[in-house]
């Protein structure tokens, strides 16, 4: 019964949260189609520049190109502040929970581990939010997207980028897994440090 209410509670502070993350979704997918700016300044360099050698086309694609970058840049900027203010917001409304619990845990005799997982869960939660993981998932779609547009463009091209999508995954879960260990043990000599503090 706790976990459900626990979980509802989670959801509620989502829910709440579904107009910004909306926002942060919708900079993910403008900024995934801006990222296709070099593939096309070099499509159209080749097609019309080194046909007419025209130096003022070239100049104006450029420009083009690099208002893009500068677009790109605000929106990753937006983007972060927004998922940044998602997390703030959870910490906000959350905050007196966890108090609450971390009060009750202390009053309670016995060692305080459970006041540790508290916290850490919370302070996880409320990072996750507003942290670069985040803001990779919302390019999960995008990146799908253009797997399936570089298929579509050369079957050969599409399954390179698909395997080069899957050992970049490989990648990332082996350093994960690399990493669990010493993470968790700082993370427990982090939690000793407090109680020892205290």
């Amino acid at each position: 019964m706790s976990a459900l209410k626990n979980k509802s509670e989670l959801l509620a502070v989502l829910q709440q949260q579904k107009k910004p993350l909306r926002q942060a979704l919708l900079f993910s997918l403008v900024i995934g189609l801006l990222a296709l700016a070099p593939s096309f300044y070099m499509l159209e360099v080749y097609e019309r520049v080194v046909n007419s050698r025209s130096v003022m086309t070239l100049l104006m694609l450029t420009a083009a190109v690099f208002l893009a970058y500068l677009i790109m840049e605000m929106l990753e900027w937006a983007r972060a502040r927004t998922l940044f203010e998602v997390g703030a917001a959870a910490d906000t409304v959350l905050r007196a929970r966890v108090f609450r619990l971390v009060h009750v845990c202390n009053l309670a005799p016995g060692p305080q581990r459970q006041v540790n997982l508290i916290l850490n869960d919370f302070y996880k939660l409320r990072d996750f939010l507003s942290s670069p993981a985040m803001s990779a998932m919302l390019d999960v779609p995008m990146g799908l997207a253009l797997i399936a547009l570089i298929m579509w463009i050369h079957p050969v091209l599409g399954v390179f980028s698909l395997l080069s999508a899957i050992v970049q995954a490989g990648i990332a879960m082996l350093n994960n897994s690399q990493t669990r260990e010493p993470l968790a043990e700082a993370g427990m000599q982090l939690a000793a440090a407090r109680r020892y503090a205290r």
